[in-house]
């Protein structure tokens, strides 16, 4: 079993790519009525203006169904609903991966240049305070949340690092 880093954004690129040419159409479900039958979300107006229709060929339906590379998350399954698009994750294999690999997710990143004086941003996740093991589905989420806006911010030229702050909570240097 693979133990490396999933991410979103290597997950959203790929399920961009499998549709072919054009802007991206897919998005992250964040609201929690919807993330119990989706994780992913392709409208059904943007399928419309790439495919006519709307309707998706059927090999581009199983190409997102098989999707593979670095950092993108294991899909379950992918099928046309009235909103559009629907993909969902399978869920237990990625829990098993990130639980595999939590010093992945908590370990702060190397710094892009040493001598660079770039903004940095410590991203408080107390979840980070539990054991790996003991993680309830909240927490990892919050982790996983944690990490992708860590993940954003050096994108942007931010020196994003992900920890619990320690209790005593010390002054930080500027």
């Amino acid at each position: 079993m693979a133990t490396g880093r999933l991410g979103v954004e290597e997950t959203l690129g790929a399920l961009n790519a499998a549709l072919g040419p054009g802007g991206p159409v897919w998005f992250k479900e964040t609201r929690a009525r919807h993330l119990r039958a989706r994780d992913f979300l392709a409208p059904r107006r943007a399928l419309q203006a790439r495919f006519g229709e709307g309707q998706v060929p059927e090999h581009v339906v199983r190409a997102v169904v098989d999707l593979q590379g670095p950092g993108v998350a294991p899909v379950l399954r992918c099928e046309p609903t009235p909103a559009g698009l629907a993909l969902q994750l399978q869920r237990s294999a990625v829990f098993e991966r990130v639980l595999g690999a939590v010093a992945a997710y908590a370990a702060p990143s190397a710094p892009s240049a040493p001598a660079a004086r770039e903004p940095r941003v410590l991203l408080h996740c107390p979840s980070l305070r539990a054991a790996p093991c003991a993680f309830r589905l909240s927490q990892l989420r919050a982790v996983l949340v944690a990490d992708h806006l860590a993940r954003a911010l050096q994108v942007h030229g931010s020196c994003g690092w992900t920890g619990p702050l320690p209790r005593s909570r010390p002054q930080l240097k500027r």
